[in-house]
């Protein structure tokens, strides 16, 4: 009797999966009371008791899309695909290797595979196939009816002609909530705001607008807004055939511009006959405030933010967000927007106390309590359990309910690729990144972060496909070309070819380019470019005050610079000293990893190695695979350089095998583990595949 939503239906696709797997049904009674009963209180005999010749892992998953619990179910079909599809792959390569290592008769191998691993391998084909038919068929993506890539828009960013030009910042409101709208709508495609805004000149080539961005229908329009009157106009174009398949002018008092914009999002939305849900119709007839000086102050702010990027201390977003609110105390998107602009200050280092955060969770709480069903609030709650307190099992669940209402938000994926990586679920952050990438194309963070992922987990062949489409997207973007040059270090020991990728591009303050500059640099041996660029504001002292100065020492004394890299290191650890007594450092752990490096390399062992135990202790591996990764990695240099070689070694094979961007080829290029190249276990693991007889 409860409320339903497309995981009901991932359960009674676990229903089906099951029986095809056991030939039984999970649930079963004499009567249908019987089996309601059962549906409700009892648990399914696991599958393999049924037929043990199902992998483990497709028991996982079907024993998973039965779960009672709807959070803790499967909350979308794609992720179900994906998870079937990785067993029909990891499956099949296992049924080849299976061949390959026997040495019975190519009979008897015939007749044993063909009753467990044929049988397992086949088992998973057919639900892939039910999976995909499932999820094709609750999405429309049939012949009768047009799937979402079918019903794919972009909404180009709106003309403003109003005579004052300070007005930009209301058709710029108007074109964001318009797209907004839209966005909510599942059975459409709609690209993320990012990637139209380059198409603000009118004029342009429609066709070819469409081809770069991958939908089939533009949205263009304009605004005019005198004193309390506002004109928009908007028009729905087929770019294939340049067809007006609808087009409407609305001229009403600025108090009814929110109803302007459900009415061009519903005449949209009925003019590509797509289906509109009840909770979508909801979404789009909401006004967010009724009081319009309100909403420019909000517009205002969120169009700052959008120009200003994140890291920044500039209070003005947040004076003008809380002056919104002031207007109208129930305005729940502005608390959840000044929600998320706290956050970043504090992530970003420009205020990382607690009362930032602090004033973070009271907007977020109150944005919930005027509107309980509002997404961006979600969105604001899982950057805060993600911010402050690294609980990326909290944030997924906020991200994903966050995502049924914003089926189209890029950015929701976006941040759902950063939970799963930090919680070292790689292929499925790969897979949210490569989602973003889909609806805002020309993006470039998304992809780098797919293709940085890819390469520190160690899945080179993604990697390498990945950075070719980035690379092909933006030959000249600085960030990619960081993120290839690390790849081509790590995994390929390929200095020349990561110096030509920088070299390519021009330089900018990115710390992605930053690190594949310093690594290429430190590789190259070029230890006074190294420095230079470790000393980069916008690079490692962007993470904490001393870290710069600190690294850059480090590779000034790798280069015989002594003097010059101690008086560095002098400077910074007055800094370092002073940023791990601040309260912030509490719980973060970057100044301890930075005063530890310090303090190693001025032989300070005991002191080093207690810094490097508190950063530890402040983020562990097992919370975070990422950053707890980076940690545990630089300790173990720490703690080699203090002479606890073992357990250093201990490190490094450990996170060879699990962790985060460690390779062979890295440590077999980096001059900081020098030191060590005269220990015959050392070097077995800083040898490369393909090395190890040179």
């Amino acid at each position: 009797g409860e409320a339903v939503d497309a995981r009901s239906d991932l359960f009674s696709l676990g229903v089906v999966l099951y029986e095809m797997a056991t030939g039984r049904l999970p649930f079963r009674g004499e009567s249908a009371a019987e089996i309601f009963a059962a549906i409700l209180k009892s648990s399914p005999q696991p599958p393999s008791r049924v037929n043990p010749a199902l992998p483990p892992k497709l028991e996982e998953i079907v024993l998973k899309a039965l779960e009672k619990d709807p959070s803790l179910r499967y909350q979308t079909a794609a992720d179900l695909r994906g998870d079937l599809r990785r067993l029909q792959r990891d499956d099949s390569a296992s049924a080849v290797s299976a061949i390959k290592a026997s040495d019975v008769s190519a009979g008897a191998r015939s007749t044993r595979l063909s009753r467990r691993t044929w049988l397992a391998i086949a088992a998973a084909g057919v639900v892939v196939v039910a999976a995909i038919a499932v999820d094709q068929t609750r999405r429309g993506e049939s012949a009768a009816s047009p799937s979402s890539a079918e019903r794919s828009i972009a909404v180009l960013p709106f003309q403003n002609l109003s005579t004052e030009a300070e007005n930009a910042f209301f058709t710029a409101g108007v074109h964001e909530d318009v797209l907004t709208y839209l966005s909510r709508v599942a059975d459409l495609k709609v690209i993320s705001r990012s990637s139209v805004m380059q198409y603000a000149e009118p004029g342009s080539n429609l066709k070819k607008i469409a081809t770069e961005l991958g939908v089939i229908y533009i949205v263009e329009g304009s605004v005019r807004r005198v004193a309390n009157r506002v004109r928009v106009t908007a028009q729905l174009i087929d770019a294939r055939t340049d067809e007006h398949m609808w087009a409407e002018n609305y001229d009403r008092e600025l108090a009814d511009v929110f109803a302007i914009q459900t009415a061009i999002a519903k005449e949209i939305v009925s003019a590509l006959k797509a289906s509109l849900s009840p909770r979508e119709a909801e979404l789009l007839a909401s006004r967010p405030t009724s009081n319009p000086e309100a909403y420019d102050l909000f517009l205002k702010a969120r169009q700052q933010i959008q120009q200003q990027g994140v890291v920044t201390s500039d209070e003005e977003p947040v004076r003008l967000l809380e002056q919104a609110i002031r207007l109208d105390p129930k305005f729940a998107q502005a608390y959840a927007l000044l929600a998320t602009q706290h956050g970043h200050t504090y992530w970003f280092v420009a205020d990382r106390t607690p009362e930032r955060l602090a004033r973070m969770k009271s907007a977020v709480d109150r944005a919930f309590e005027l509107r309980p069903d509002l997404p961006e609030a979600r969105v604001a709650l899982a950057e805060y359990y993600y911010r402050g307190f690294y609980d990326y099992p909290r944030a997924v669940e906020q991200l994903e309910l966050a995502r049924q209402s914003m089926p189209n938000d890029s950015l929701v994926l976006y941040y759902l690729g950063l939970n799963y990586r930090r919680l070292g679920e790689a292929d499925r952050s790969i897979d949210s990144f490569e989602q973003a990438t889909r609806l805002d194309p020309a993006n470039s963070a998304a992809h780098a972060e797919a293709v940085g992922t890819a390469q520190a987990t160690g899945r080179v062949a993604r990697a390498v496909a990945l950075a070719e489409e980035a690379q092909r997207r933006f030959p000249r973007d600085a960030r990619i070309a960081g993120e290839q040059a690390v790849l081509y270090l790590a995994r390929f020991g390929d200095i020349a070819r990561a110096r030509r990728t920088l070299d390519a591009v021009d330089a900018k303050p990115d710390t992605t380019y930053y690190d594949g500059q310093y690594q290429t640099c430190l590789f190259e041996r070029n230890f006074r470019k190294a420095a230079e660029v470790a000393r980069e504001p916008s690079h490692m002292d962007s993470v904490v005050r001393g870290y710069g100065p600190t690294v850059a020492a480090q590779a000034l004394m790798h280069g015989g610079f002594d003097a010059e890299g101690k008086q560095l290191l002098r400077e910074a650890e007055g800094i370092l000293a002073a940023e791990v007594a601040k309260p912030y450092a509490q719980n973060y752990a970057w100044p301890h990893l930075a005063y530890a490096i310090n303090l190693a390399l001025q032989g300070r062992w005991e002191k080093a190695l207690t810094s490097c135990d508190r950063a530890v202790r402040i983020l562990p591996f097992e919370t975070d695979k990422v950053h707890g990764a980076n940690f545990r990695q630089e300790c173990a240099w720490v703690k080699a350089m203090a002479g606890k070689t073992d357990e250093a070694l201990d490190e490094i094979a450990y996170f060879l095998d699990h962790g985060w961007n460690f390779s062979r080829w890295s440590l077999a290029l980096d001059p900081r583990w020098d030191f060590l190249r005269g220990n015959p276990r050392f070097r077995a693991l800083a040898t490369p595949p393909g090395r190890e007889k040179r």
